[in-house]
């Protein structure tokens, strides 16, 4: 019995035990079918581990993209009136709680950052200490500011989204190798089906 190159059994201590020389194919006879067809299981077993943990990481990573998006959001709202200094400070105080809640909501490492900056862009305070009661900039922030802000953000989103894409692509071939995984362990249930068929044929001569 031989199996290609390119099956998943190669990385299987096992296989090395084959004849050396054989080319693109790998001889393995000297391999019980118990032992193939428990490797099999163990592989697919694993796949399902790294598929449900890809996938899981790929959620988070949507969720943060998101979470980035109501961050650029909230600033190109606010870019249009700036932000106020002295008077009625009712729209920077809900501004504030918003980034609050979005700091609160969120762990990635990156994105606490960049609403801790327009924390204090809106407030004058450290958005560790918590809500501010009348938050006000030291100084104003005009239209321009938040351009600048706003484009740093989109370039920290775009990070964030080439790693979702890169997410899928490993998420993808981990469902090709279970695939494959699959199909040779029904290629070994069919070829010791044959055999077993083989067997009882000739007994009954």
């Amino acid at each position: 019995m031989t199996i290609n190159a390119s099956s998943p059994l190669l990385n299987h201590p096992l296989a090395n035990t084959g004849a050396a020389g054989a080319g693109n194919n790998v001889n393995i006879d000297c391999i019980s079918v118990d032992s193939i067809m428990a490797y099999c299981a163990t592989r697919m077993n694993d796949l399902d581990l790294m598929l449900r943990s890809k996938m899981q990481q790929q959620t988070n990573q949507n969720n943060v993209s998101k979470q980035w998006s109501d961050l650029q959001g909230l600033m190109q709202h606010c870019a249009g009136a700036g932000i106020v200094k002295g008077g009625d400070q009712s729209g920077n105080k809900a501004v504030s709680d918003q980034l609050l809640a979005q700091y609160n909501a969120t762990t990635d490492p990156a994105l606490r950052i960049k609403l801790g900056d327009a924390f204090t862009k809106f407030t004058g305070k450290n958005i560790a200490d918590g809500p501010v009661a009348n938050p006000e900039p030291k100084d104003p922030v005009s239209a321009s500011d938040f351009a600048g802000f706003i484009e740093e953000i989109k370039t920290d989103a775009g990070s964030v989204s080439q790693g979702s894409d890169l997410a899928m692509v490993e998420i993808q071939s981990l469902v090709s190798q279970r695939q494959q995984a699959m199909q040779l362990t029904s290629q070994m249930l069919q070829s010791e089906s044959e055999i077993a068929k083989n067997i009882l044929g000739n007994t009954g001569r």
